[in-house]
């Protein structure tokens, strides 16, 4: 089952994910005496892998508000307007994108105050970008 970031199919993942583990195949014979290897191995790859595509997620996202704070913020102090601007853009961003959440007036004036705390982009420690 693909993993969903919706908190509405928590549940539902995790049922799914109960279901799969308690639905074994009947075995057709004994099974050899590395299969337990295998399985921990396969095991081990698919929990490194959601924990990478969680990890990239989540920097993705820290990376997107931050820009959108800047955006906001740039166009502020350019504009000199005020927040009820912010307001009119979590409305129409919610219109746009009716599927995603995170687009409140009050999320935006968040993203706003972490682009002035971080006036400088958000890139990785210094030692991990040598080469």
């Amino acid at each position: 089952m693909p993993l969903s970031p919706c908190r509405d199919n928590g549940k539902k993942v995790i049922e799914a994910e109960a279901e799969a583990e308690a639905t074994i195949p009947a075995q057709l014979g004994a099974l050899p005496s590395w299969y337990g290897d295998l399985l921990g191995e396969v095991k081990e790859a698919v929990a490194g892998a959601r924990l990478r595509a969680q990890r990239a997620v989540n920097t993705e996202l820290a990376q997107m508000y931050w820009r959108i704070g800047k955006l906001i913020l740039a166009r502020q102090e350019q504009e000199g307007w005020g927040t009820k601007v912010v307001g009119r853009l979590a409305a129409d961003l919610k219109a746009s994108f009716p599927n995603q959440r995170g687009f409140s007036r009050r999320n935006l004036l968040c993203m706003q105050k972490m682009a002035r705390t971080w006036p400088e982009p958000i890139v990785q420690q210094p030692v991990a970008q040598l080469p």
